[in-house]
């Protein structure tokens, strides 16, 4: 049955399984004990069996389900390499683009999890290099070569890719022919027929009235990654020189209509009204232009330019280049944690001790109160969030960001009443001890980042979970984003100093795997850390228990060291540490006029007897813009 065709009776019956809302699924039963059932009791043919139904599910335009499946086909077949193999070769030839990238996905992540010398490993990268690499040209969708790329890539590394295989044969640049793309005339008279507005509203980029988000904020956004000049071509030095979003515009529609849609069939879920609020799908229409998109971006990636957003041409190595939301990581296996049904706390939570046991904020105030507070110059003491303890051991703080705010009725809402919040936010730099001055004197700057008083983001880590297996290793450019003098707002301050930590998110957008904060690979050196194959828990190369972890849930958490092994090798590198630290307290949703506001900003230090000092700072409130610094109420 051909894609289109399929679509309008079984990805509508998908959509339907997802999207109703009673309690009989038959779909959504079975997904939610896939995400959870024990695999090992199961033999290799029935979850084969099983990965078959959820794949062909894959063909799903609710983007809740298609994120689910994701997670779950990689949870089936990790660890089993010959059903990933047996998978693969069951649905490479499947004319539905959403199908195929998901299923290489969950092999790719199969890749990522086997054990080095996997002889079916070997078998994975042959059927994917054939069904992808092996011809004349190569498919063109940017995700389904991505993840194909990776497959091959782990075999590689973990020395089973089959020797008539040429490393080069699987990665950029790849061999494909320009399509044949519709005139401007013709897709101006497809358009003014009248069939179907909503999508040729869609794909319009602008900048004239009239554009739609999709076409403005994600076609046009991703097509300007690539310069409209030819690779034979001698790159455009000016910036600005970006691709034609209208010829993207153009191809999309006729690639939309050339996979067999029906202007005139239904092209949205009929209960779409009904739960659009709750669980989004989108038009059948809206699935093809995402698969034309990826697939022009992979036409672009063989035959334009690739520049940065700074204008610097690159040579196009990979999709994450990018940086695109919808690329997912294969290495992630385990479903996020069960919603809560309800939010309501009828009883204070106790404060963790990684937050220093503080709860600044324990009860409801009165409006006469929360101004006082939001504004007076009082505030705890910052070095509790730094010198930790458990309760067995201590331990020092390297980066951090803490929330807190007042407690309100249920009834009342988070967003309706005025109430009072506070935040602090903790990084940490290494630096050497002649250049420890000139670091804290920058990082004590009350204007510093663009006067924003507030901090430098941490450093990112930017790759898929399994490259923690070999970290700290080819780390090279992360590496150099951890050093301040790489960065752009401080390069000019020439201090040497380096982050502690970077920060690992990478499927923030899709809340499907676990993101936090990690050591950088300069810290990873001088502890001789290594990842424990867990949450974020690292140790020195052969122990088992974690020495740097991260503790809270993403970025509202910290990245603490146990404070002796940590001490230990500050005082072995013969460098300083050195924490920044920014507290701001604030009242939301004021009455019009009011601005109840104060920040802290200050450093602190660790001494050689292993104590931690105040470096100095300021304070200020912000009535109607910043007020004059005054001196910080710990240094009084």
């Amino acid at each position: 049955t051909p894609l289109a065709e399929r679509d309008r009776w079984w990805t509508f019956w998908v959509n339907e399984q997802f999207l109703n809302l009673a309690e009989q699924s038959p779909l959504r039963e079975l997904l939610s004990w896939a995400e959870r059932a024990r695999l090992e009791m199961l033999a290799d043919d029935h979850l084969l069996l099983l990965a078959t139904v959820l794949a062909w599910c894959a063909s799903t335009t609710v983007p809740e389900g298609r994120k689910r499946l994701a997670t779950t086909l990689t949870r089936l077949v990790a660890g089993r390499t010959r059903v990933a193999a047996r998978l693969v070769e069951r649905f490479l030839s499947v004319d539905d683009a959403y199908v195929r990238e998901r299923v290489l996905l969950a092999a790719a992540g199969a890749a990522q999890h086997a054990a080095p010398g996997d002889a079916d490993l070997a078998e994975l990268a042959r059927i994917v290099h054939t069904g992808m690499f092996a011809g004349k040209t190569v498919e063109p969708h940017v995700f389904v070569r991505h993840y194909a790329t990776e497959v091959c890539e782990q075999a590689r590394t973990k020395g089973v890719l089959p020797a008539d295989i040429a490393p080069d044969s699987f990665h950029p640049p790849f061999k494909s022919r320009w399509p044949r793309i519709w005139t401007e005339a013709r897709y101006r008279r497809q358009r003014d027929s009248g069939r179907r507005p909503k999508l040729f509203a869609s794909v319009e980029p602008g900048p004239e009235p009239g554009y739609g988000n999709w076409g403005r904020y994600v076609m046009a956004g991703h097509i300007h990654n690539f310069q409209s000049r030819r690779l034979r071509e001698k790159p455009a030095d000016e910036r600005g020189s970006w691709f034609d979003a209208r010829i993207a515009r153009r191809y999309v529609v006729q690639r939309v209509f050339e996979l067999g849609w029906n202007a005139d069939a239904v092209d949205l879920h009929p209960v779409h009204d009904y739960v659009s609020s709750r669980k989004p799908v989108e038009r059948l229409s809206k699935k093809y232009q995402w698969i034309a998109l990826y697939e022009f971006l992979g036409f672009l990636s063989d035959h334009y330019h690739l520049h940065d957003f700074n204008g610097r041409v690159r040579s196009f190595r990979s999709a994450r280049q990018l940086d695109m939301s919808e690329l997912l990581d294969p290495f992630v296996k385990e479903p996020p944690p069960d919603r809560r049904a309800t939010s309501w706390k009828f009883a204070p939570p106790e404060p963790p001790w990684w937050r220093g046991g503080l709860n600044p904020l324990p009860r409801l105030l009165a409006a006469a109160r929360q101004r006082e507070i939001a504004e007076e110059r009082e505030s705890f003491h910052p070095q509790r969030l730094l010198a930790l303890h458990d309760g067995r051991r201590e331990w020092l703080t390297l980066s951090a960001f803490h929330s807190w705010h007042e407690p309100v009725p249920v009834w009342h809402g988070t967003h309706s009443t005025a109430h009072v919040g506070m935040e602090w936010a903790i990084q940490s730099y290494l630096v050497s001890s002649e250049r420890a001055a000139r670091l804290i004197a920058h990082l004590n700057q009350s204007g510093f980042a663009h006067n924003s008083r507030r901090w430098l983001d941490e450093p990112d880590f930017g790759q898929s979970l399994a490259a923690l297996r070999t970290f700290p290793l080819h780390q090279e450019k992360l590496r150099r984003r951890c050093h301040l003098d790489e960065t752009w707002e401080t390069e000019g301050w020439r201090t040497g100093a380096f982050s502690t930590t970077c920060r690992c998110a990478p499927d923030e957008e899709h809340g499907r795997a676990l993101d936090g904060t990690m050591p950088s690979p300069q810290l990873a050196d001088l502890g001789n850390l290594r990842w424990l194959g867990r949450e974020f828990d690292f140790a020195p190369l052969g122990q088992a228990e974690p020495i740097v972890r991260h503790v809270g849930r993403g970025y509202k958490g910290a990245c603490i060291a146990h404070a002796d092994a940590l001490r230990a090798w500050v005082k072995e590198s013969g460098k300083r540490l050195i924490w920044r630290v920014y507290g701001l307290k604030y009242r939301l949703d004021e009455e019009p006029g009011e601005n109840h506001t104060r920040a802290y900003w200050g450093t602190f230090s660790l001494q050689e007897n292993g104590s931690l000092i105040s470096r100095g700072g300021a304070t200020c409130t912000f009535p109607h813009g910043p007020s004059i610094d005054e001196p910080l109420p710990w240094q009084s």
